[in-house]
């Protein structure tokens, strides 16, 4: 691919962009996932003394958008804005990390499929954690190619704490390293190389665990001290318990669809998700036969 056809791509996600901003921005309204973010934002920035204090919530774009209460502009525009620059960082990094991975070609076949999905046309431009979490995660992806595994940790904890089910991919990924330790570890043949293997191994597991406890023992450090009445356990998971109760329908009313209701409607969202066990399955084959070549 030229850079004829880069620009391209470029101009058509740009002119998407400004028009959709031109609509986004002319609706004088915040949705209510937008509200109860900068509720908690202002709950954080006064002490609880004004705002709101939504427990099931993460609080990472909260603390981020505390600056922007002393800045003089339009808050609309400016939550809008900073959603924009989000998102376009979020591709950025797909876009960096597909491109190392595979091919130019690929990585913008990649951006601009993610870019036109339904999740990412709906919240490119509300204030959310799902974009904010994704740049994140895969922060922490290019990190770890460049064996910086302390930071790499730390930003998979702020992925997590920006939204919890990010935790499933984070314990996804260290089960797929452990596995890939666990694979090298019996193709070596001497102890001696094992025994470097597995030194190897635990050095960067230790990294990746200590990056990630920081930011996240931060985290239930403030849930501790905020719910003093309760047990040390109880108020630091307690977060976790009542997003999970999300789930199962008993928190509030628009979740009372069944445990499914998340795996549904992010089907509806993203139809092409039906195609991942047949995309397992053809990476599965690919292994195998390449294996079998060497």
């Amino acid at each position: 691919i030229n850079d004829y056809n880069i620009r391209r791509v470029f101009l058509i996600c740009s002119l998407f962009v400004l028009v959709s901003l031109t609509i986004y921005t002319s609706k004088k309204f915040y949705y209510w996932d937008e509200i109860v973010y900068i509720g908690i934002s202002k709950y954080l920035l006064t002490g609880g003394n004004s705002g709101l204090f939504e427990m099931i919530r993460p609080q990472i774009v909260s603390i981020i958008i505390i600056p922007f209460a002393w800045i003089p502009t339009s808050p609309l525009l400016l939550y809008r804005f900073f959603a924009l620059v989000i998102t376009f960082f979020a591709l950025g990094t797909i876009y960096k990390f597909i491109k190392d991975e595979t091919t130019i070609r690929g990585a913008i076949i990649t951006v601009v499929a993610t870019f036109f999905t339904i999740i990412f046309l709906k919240y490119s431009f509300r204030i959310s954690a799902g974009n904010l979490a994704i740049l994140f995660m895969f922060l922490s992806l290019l990190s770890i190619k460049k064996k910086k595994y302390i930071i790499a940790g730390g930003l998979m904890s702020f992925a997590f704490l920006s939204r919890f089910p990010m935790g499933i991919l984070a314990l996804s990924v260290g089960i797929a390293f452990t596995i890939e330790y666990i694979y090298k570890l019996l193709s070596v043949k001497t102890y001696a190389k094992r025994k470097k293997e597995f030194i190897q191994y635990f050095r960067i597991s230790t990294k990746l665990l200590v990056g990630f406890m920081i930011p996240t023992g931060i985290y239930l450090l403030s849930n501790i001290i905020r719910t003093p009445d309760k047990t040390i356990i109880r108020a630091a998971i307690d977060p976790f318990i009542y997003a999970s109760s999300t789930i199962t329908g008993g928190y509030v009313w628009m979740y009372e669809h069944g445990f499914f209701y998340y795996a549904i409607e992010l089907v509806k969202q993203m139809p092409l998700l039906i195609l991942t066990p047949f995309a397992i399955l053809l990476l599965i084959y690919v292994q195998i036969k390449n294996r079998k070549t060497k």
